[in-house]
């Protein structure tokens, strides 16, 4: 074979081979943290390598939806996890690539070929440094096609949770959160989590009526919801929360009771029921804001009954936030979930032999900003753990 030819050929496998390394190869890692907008833009960018790993995929048009980003620990939607999906998506459609994105609503769904989920949260218990991590699932297989992660300084979070969740009665975190937060970290090659995926539609006709309420539309959520809730996989806890918050924003105090009853009965059968009962500082005196608190002995005498007409046994579990001594929360929490046995025992006598308490302070803190207002309402909680009787 002439010199010539060969050193062409050389040259057009030496060029492909480029080309398909420097589409493979991801950037490294980086450890060091950043703001919010250039975290969310590394990890966008890290995302798209992977997808476009080589040559074909960079020629075909993918649809992707981008399922609204949650906070690792809670599970709610907070001001900085809803700015990190806002930033991702932007910076997914600057790019310009194959890769279109899509409304996360029914219609997009049902044209999407990948989906996004994405999680933020702290690095570990204790630090003030927060990792945003996002994954890429192709829906017609089920599998993780790229995972991605970036560093976030703490300065620039903001946990505030959005309205629907600091209205929300109970920590609506279930199943479905769980799988969802589990699909948002899944390394690259594994399977999403399939109870999430199955009921990705539901999904997106949840966000739709959360949508709504956020935009104070309270019919239009309230008409939504009770959508949702009559499909198969529709029986969830952001659901009926979703249903009481509507409800009490119309006024309509006989159907919100109906919906807390429903979250009750769903969180006991789940052994899942969390309850935002806030305190006053240091007391077991409920706050002393009645627009806050007015509604809280509907809430315990609906428990109460319930966990009666179920056959239940219980302990109550006490919480405080992370502000004063260990000690001194210790002994606050159990006061405090004592408290709460007297009165659910108050509305049913007879579940006082099937009632225990205890108080873990601010052990168990979901948040833990010790900021005592709506970002850590959810450590100022009381949990209802079913046990055997």
């Amino acid at each position: 074979m002439p010199l010539v030819l060969i050193k062409r050929r050389l040259a057009v496998s030496v060029l492909l081979s480029g080309l398909l390394l420097g589409c493979v190869a991801n950037p490294p890692a980086n450890h060091s943290t950043t703001t919010l907008q250039v975290a969310s833009q590394q990890l966008s960018d890290d995302l798209l390598n992977q997808v476009h790993s080589n040559i074909l995929e960079r020629l075909l048009s993918k649809s992707v939806v981008l399922d609204p980003f949650i906070d690792s620990q809670s599970g709610q939607r907070t001001a900085s996890s809803i700015r990190a999906a806002q930033l991702v998506g932007q910076r997914l459609q600057e790019k310009n690539t194959t890769l279109k994105l899509k409304p996360f609503n029914a219609s997009g769904v049902e044209q999407s070929d990948y989906l996004i989920a994405g999680t933020i949260g702290k690095t570990h218990p204790g630090s003030n440094d927060y990792v945003i991590s996002a994954t890429i699932t192709d829906r017609r297989t089920g599998t993780v096609i790229a995972n991605a992660t970036s560093r976030v300084h703490g300065s620039e979070i903001d946990t505030t949770p959005t309205t629907f969740h600091s209205d929300s009665p109970s920590l609506v975190s279930d199943r479905l959160t769980r799988g969802y937060i589990n699909t948002s970290t899944a390394a690259t090659g594994s399977a999403a989590d399939q109870a999430y995926l199955a009921s990705i539609s539901t999904a997106a006709l949840i966000n739709e009526a959360t949508t709504a309420y956020e935009e104070k539309r309270w019919q239009d959520a309230l008409l939504r919801y009770q959508t949702v809730v009559q499909r198969t996989d529709g029986k969830q806890l952001r659901v009926f929360n979703g249903l009481y918050n509507s409800y009490t924003k119309l006024g309509k105090a006989k159907e919100a009771e109906t919906a807390f009853e429903d979250i009750v009965k769903l969180g006991l059968a789940t052994n899942n029921l969390s309850v935002r009962l806030l305190f006053n500082p240091g007391s077991t005196e409920f706050w002393k804001d009645s627009s806050v608190s007015g509604i809280y002995p509907m809430w315990l005498r609906k428990i109460a009954s319930v966990t009666y007409t179920g056959d239940y046994c219980m302990t109550v579990v006490g919480h405080t936030s992370k502000t004063g001594s260990e000690t001194t929360n210790d002994r606050l929490s159990l006061s405090r979930a004592r408290a709460v046995r007297d009165m659910l025992v108050s509305h049913e006598r007879r579940l006082g032999q099937r009632i225990h308490t205890d108080g873990v302070g601010w052990r168990e803190n979901i948040i833990g900003s010790g900021t005592d207002d709506a970002r850590d309402s959810l450590d100022r909680r009381v949990e209802f753990k079913v046990r055997n009787c």
